[in-house]
Parts: structure tokens; C-alpha cells; sequence
């Protein structure tokens, strides 16, 4: 006879209720996030008016709430510009696993024009992105490589990335750099 799988005791602090619980907010969050989107792009003349529902995805863990409140940040629409928020929620954003705010992070330190250049910073946003999946990332990398922007050139790197780019269906039409014309 098989037995039960192991039930924690009556009151157990463990691992389990945490697990279960976080899995409920992250569910619960991304359902409020969804809720908000379609809010918001029936409301476009009133985005303030989707904020509470969008706050409260975030605190109950959305990467994609936090990364939406980013930007509004980082835009000024519809709050006020503050570029110092706007890196704070993304950067939160990124750690809960959001490919857009480490893709957006990405470029902030590559072109420097927001914070310091930091290529160390750059290329660990772009590897975040890339674990994720993101044709996008594994394209900007390639692209670094082929250039030699904010990495040393490496033209046999370059061509690795760009394939597995393509392969996520991520392709631009851009011209071989020099080194790779026929």
C-alpha cells in the first residue's frame, strides 16, 4: 500500500505555507495587473483612475504591476517625472523576474544618458534578460559582440547570440558590422 505524502503538523512554520502563500500572491497580482491593463486601455484619458488596482498588484508581488508603475515614473504620465523612482521599481521589478525592466536597465547603463555609463551593470541586466528567455536580450548581446560596444569584439560569440535570437524570433534588420562583410 502506498502512503499519504507527508503533511506538515497542525500550525507548522515551515517552507509550505510560505511556498503556498506566495504562489496565491503571485497568481493573485498577476490577476490584478491584468485586471489593470484592460483598465487602463479603456481609460487611456484617465490613468490615475487605474493606479489603486495597479498598486495593489504590485504589492502583492507583480513584476509586470511594478515594471508599469517604472514607467509611468520614468515617463511622467501620468506622476510626476522622478527617474530616481522609476530606476527603484525597476530595479524591483527586475528581480522578480520582469525581462522588460531588465531589458530597461539594460540600455539605462549602456547609453548612460539617465545614470552613469556601467558596463559591468549593462551586461548583467542583458544575462538577467537572456536567462529569461528574451530573444531581445540575446539580440542586444549579439550586437555587442559583433561591435564590440560594451564587451570585447567577438565575432563567433556575436554569431551564437544572433542565431539563438532568431531562434526566440527575435531578428532586426541591421548591417553586418565590418569585420563580418563579405
Amino acid at each position: 500500500p502506498r502512503r499519504p505524502p507527508r503533511q506538515p503538523p497542525p500550525g507548522h512554520k515551515g517552507p509550505w505555507p510560505q511556498r503556498i502563500s506566495k504562489m496565491i500572491a503571485d497568481e493573485t497580482g498577476n490577476a490584478l495587473y491584468e485586471k489593470a491593463l484592460k483598465l487602463a486601455q479603456a481609460n487611456r484619458n484617465n490613468l490615475l483612475a487605474v493606479e489603486p488596482l495597479l498598486r495593489q498588484a504590485a504589492a502583492l508581488g507583480s513584476a509586470d504591476a511594478i515594471f508599469a508603475l517604472g514607467t509611468w515614473y520614468f515617463f511622467g504620465d501620468p506622476f510626476e517625472r522622478s527617474v530616481k523612482k522609476a530606476l527603484t521599481y525597476y530595479r524591483k521589478a527586475a528581480k522578480l523576474g520582469s525581462v522588460n525592466a531588465c531589458l530597461e536597465l539594460g540600455k539605462i547603463y549602456q547609453t548612460g544618458e539617465i545614470v552613469a555609463k556601467n558596463h559591468h551593470k549593462t551586461i548583467e541586466y542583458y544575462v538577467m534578460a537572456l536567462a529569461l528567455g528574451s530573444g531581445q536580450a540575446y539580440y542586444e548581446l549579439a550586437r555587442a559582440f559583433c561591435y564590440g560596444t560594451f564587451t570585447a569584439k567577438n565575432v563567433l560569440i556575436c554569431d551564437k547570440l544572433m542565431e539563438k535570437a532568431e531562434d526566440l524570433g527575435f531578428s532586426d534588420n541591421w548591417p553586418d558590422p565590418p569585420d563580418k562583410e563579405a
